[in-house]
């Protein structure tokens, strides 16, 4: 969408020449950061990194690369819109939480949205770390969906502490203590 300069091009040789990119993945890259409206080629030689960093050494890879990214960034718009923060963006914190909910624990959006109101109610405000407890305890138990949290509740509640359940009301309870040492 321009012309570019005499900087740009060096710029563009060197993911070539010092990063080691073949050709077929810096136009992989150059046209999906464009797709997204990020035209500096500082920015793109700054992703360019992050790629060699991530071993990106074909147009498989890369679109593989691009792929997840994208299921990356809709999960945590989403996630920001369950939570009732689109006005800035989430901290690199946050995103680490973000990420593993999506990818370590593997929990669906409608218990991270209950996670957040248990969140609330316990605490009164918005903590990635709290939420962060409870989510991990429910992936921990396999708990993914609400009627799963149902069963084991009902579960925990003929339960006695010697026994291998989970108490949630406890684990809440442990989560925000945790949380308030901090």
């Amino acid at each position: 969408g321009k012309t570019l300069s005499s900087a740009d091009t060096e710029l563009l040789y060197s993911f070539h020449d010092y990063y080691g990119l073949p050709i077929e993945v810096i136009l992989v890259l150059i046209e999906y950061y464009v797709s997204k409206d990020k035209r500096s080629m500082k920015y793109m030689e700054k992703e360019a990194g992050k790629w060699v960093a991530a071993g990106i050494d074909s147009v498989e890879k890369a679109k593989a690369y691009i792929e997840k990214r994208e299921a990356f960034l809709s999960y945590a718009g989403r996630i920001r819109a369950i939570i009732g923060i689109q006005e800035r963006r989430l901290t690199s914190r946050e995103l680490t939480y973000v990420n593993d909910w999506q990818n370590r624990f593997k929990m669906p959006l409608e218990m991270v949205k209950l996670a957040f109101e248990l969140t609330v109610n316990q605490t009164g405000k918005l903590s990635f770390a709290y939420m962060n407890k409870i989510l991990e305890a429910w992936a921990n138990a396999n708990i993914r969906k609400q009627a799963d949290l149902k069963k084991e509740q009902k579960t925990a509640g003929k339960t006695t502490k010697k026994s291998d359940r989970y108490n949630f009301a406890e684990l809440e309870r442990q989560a925000f203590q945790a949380v308030n040492q901090k």
